[in-house]
C-alpha cells in the first residue's frame, strides 16, 4: 500500500553503547578452568599439568611413576591397578600416561570393549593401540601426531631403525616399510592405504602390494596379518617390535596402558582362554624373562615368530582391573589369580586417601579456584575457606575407608566453587549449610525424603 512520506515518523538514529570486550583469561587460568569443569564432571584432565596438580598427593604418585619407567628397560614394567568403582584406576592411568608422555615414552592407552578392542581378538586390541598412539614432544618443540608421522620419522631415521635386530626377523615391518622406501611419503590415498596395512591388519594389501610390484619386489614376502582369533602371538610381537622401533628414534620406549581388563569375566570358556593366552603374552613381554618358565601356549597359525618372551622386557604395561573375586582363594598362586601379575609388587591395591591427605587436597583446590576461576572471595579467605573443608574433611572422616568412594568426594568439593560461580553472592553460612546437607546425603545421614 502506498503511503505518503509526510505520513511517516522519523526514528531517532540509534547509538548502541560499545560492547565490552571480557578480559581474556590467562592460559593458566584457562587450563585450570578445563581442569576444573572435567573433574565437575567426573571426567578425568586432559591437560598433565592440570591432571598432576589435582590428584591428591599427585607430585609424589608421578615420583613413584617415574622410578618405575627409569627400571623398565632392565627390570621390566607390569603394574595392575585393582580397586572399585570410584577408586580411580582410570584416573591413575591416565596420570600414568601423562607422566610417560613427559618422561620421553611413546604411549598407547585402549579401553576394553567387547565389540571395538574385545581382548578375546587380540587383532582387535592392536589396531586400537596402534591408532590410539601418542608420542612425546621433543625437545626442539615438534611431536609426531600418529602412524602416519610415525612412518615419516621412521623413513628420516631409516639408517638407524633398520639395523633392529626384532625388526629385522618381523617380515611384517621390515619389508613394508623396505617398500614404501621406494615412493614419496605424501596424502597420497593410496599411499595411506598401503601404509595403513601394518597398523589397521587391513586384510586387503592390495595397495602394498602393487607398491611392491612396481618396485620389483615380490608380494610374497609380505605374511599374513591373519584375523583367526588364535594370534595374540603375532599381534604381541608387533607390539615388541614397535618399542625397538621407538627406541631406535630416540624415544625411552612405548608405555601400553589398558583398562577394563575385567571385561573378560563375562565370556564363555573359550573366549576367555583366548583372552588370558594374550594377557600372558603381554604380561611375559612387559616383564623379564622367568628362569625356567612354562613356555606360552601355542598359537593357531604356520608362522615362525621369534620367542620374545625370553629376550625381555620390552615394552611397560599398566593394566586397570577391578578386583572383584580375583583374590578370594588365598591358595591359588598370584599368576593363576591374574596371569599379569609375576610377583606381589606387581600389584597395586589402590585405597581412599587418608582425611588428612583429603583435607590438604580440598584447601590446595580451593585456593586454586580463587586464582583462576574468581573472584571468589570466600575461597580465597583462609578462615572462611577452612570453614568449607572442615565440612568435607569431617564427613569423610566418618566414612570407613570402604566406603570412601573417592569419585564422589572429589565431586562434592566442586560444589563449593560451582555455587558461587553461578553468580549469586553466597554468605560462608549458607555454603556451608549446603555443602553440610549434599554430605549428609553422600553419607547416608540424610534422604531427600526425611525433610
Amino acid at each position: 500500500m502506498a503511503v505518503k512520506t509526510a505520513e511517516l515518523t522519523p526514528i531517532a538514529t540509534s547509538k548502541p553503547k560499545a560492547v565490552v570486550k571480557a578480559e581474556a583469561m590467562s592460559d593458566s587460568a584457562l587450563a585450570f578452568r578445563k581442569a576444573f569443569e572435567a573433574v565437575n564432571l567426573g571426567v578425568t584432565p586432559s591437560a598433565p599439568e592440570q591432571l598432576i596438580g589435582l590428584t591428591i598427593d599427585g607430585a609424589k604418585e608421578e615420583r613413584r611413576i617415574v622410578r618405575w619407567l627409569e627400571r623398565a628397560p632392565t627390570e621390566g614394567l607390569c603394574k595392575v591397578f585393582f580397586g572399585g568403582y570410584g577408586t580411580g584406576k582410570s584416573h591413575h592411568l591416565q596420570l600414568v600416561k601423562a607422566t610417560a608422555l613427559r618422561d620421553g615414552w611413546v604411549t598407547a592407552f585402549v579401553e576394553f570393549d567387547p565389540k571395538a578392542a574385545d581382548p578375546a581378538k587380540p587383532q582387535l586390541v592392536y589396531r586400537e593401540l596402534m591408532l590410539g598412539l601418542e608420542f612425546p614432544t621433543r625437545v626442539d618443540g615438534s611431536q609426531v601426531r600418529d602412524f602416519f608421522g610415525l612412518v615419516k620419522e621412521v623413513r628420516d631415521h631409516w639408517a638407524e631403525v633398520r639395523s633392529g635386530k626384532l625388526l629385522k626377523s618381523s617380515p611384517w615391518f621390515s619389508e613394508t616399510f623396505r617398500i614404501l622406501q621406494n615412493f614419496a611419503h605424501s596424502e597420497d590415498d593410496e599411499y595411506r592405504q598401503a601404509m595403513g596395512w601394518l597398523p589397521a591388519f587391513s586384510r586387503d594389501a592390495s595397495a602394498l602390494k602393487r607398491f611392491a610390484r612396481s618396485s620389483g619386489i615380490s608380494p610374497k614376502v609380505l605374511p599374513k596379518m591373519p584375523i583367526s582369533k588364535e594370534t595374540a602371538e603375532i599381534y604381541v610381537f608387533h607390539l615388541v617390535v614397535l618399542n625397538e622401533v621407538c627406541r631406535s628414534l630416540g624415544y625411552k620406549g612405548l608405555a601400553l596402558i589398558l583398562d577394563e581388563a575385567e571385561h573378560v569375566r563375562g565370556y564363555n570358556v573359550r573366549r576367555k582362554e583366548r583372552a588370558n593366552n594374550l594377557f600372558d603374552l603381554l604380561a611375559r613381554a612387559a616383564h623379564a624373562p622367568v628362569p625356567r618358565d612354562a613356555p606360552p601356549a601355542r598359537n593357531d597359525h604356520e608362522l615362525r615368530i621369534p620367542e620374545f618372551w625370553k629376550t625381555g622386557p620390552h615394552f611397560a604395561l599398566f593394566v586397570g582391573l577391578t578386583e572383584g573375586d580375583t583374590f578370594v582363594d588365598p591358595d591359588l598362586p598370584l599368576r593363576d589369580a591374574c596371569v599379569f601379575l609375576h610377583d606381589d609388587n606387581d600389584r597395586i591395591m589402590l585405597k581412599p586417601p587418608q582425611p588428612a591427605a583429603y583435607r590438604g587436597w580440598c584447601d590446595e583446590f580451593f585456593q586454586q579456584c580463587a586464582r583462576h576461576l574468581g573472584p571468589l572471595p570466600v575461597l580465597g579467605e583462609p578462615d572462611e575457606r577452612a570453614r568449607i573443608v572442615a565440612v568435607l574433611g569431617d564427613a569423610f572422616s566418618e566414612l570407613a575407608p570402604a566406603e570412601r568412594v573417592l569419585r564422589i568426594w572429589i565431586k562434592l568439593a566442586t560444589l563449593a566453587p560451582a555455587i558461587l560461580m553461578c553468580g549469586r553472592v553466597v554468605a560462608v553460612d549458607v555454603l556451608v549449610a549446603e555443602l553440610k546437607a549434599a554430605c549428609d546425603a553422600a553419607t547416608g545421614l540424610h534422604f531427600p525424603w526425611d525433610s
